[in-house]
């Protein structure tokens, strides 16, 4: 049982640290990059409600907040 946490943990931790190497290679700023803009969200179906005390699913809870 000993073996098999330890080899679990090792694995864990190993890919672990493979995701956080991934992570770092793609955080690289763009130096063409420009600040600011708009980006154009849009939905397949209307919206239920706009209402915040019944409005709980991801689609409604996405539309009060923006």
């Amino acid at each position: 049982m000993k073996k098999f946490l330890a080899s679990t943990v090792a694995a864990s931790a190993l890919a672990l640290m493979l995701g956080v190497t991934s992570v770092r290679a793609e955080d690289a700023v763009d130096p063409n990059a420009k600040q600011g803009g708009a980006i154009t969200i849009t939905y397949k179906d209307d919206v239920a409600t706009l209402d915040p005390a019944i409005g709980y699913d991801w689609q409604n809870w996405s539309m009060i907040k923006s």
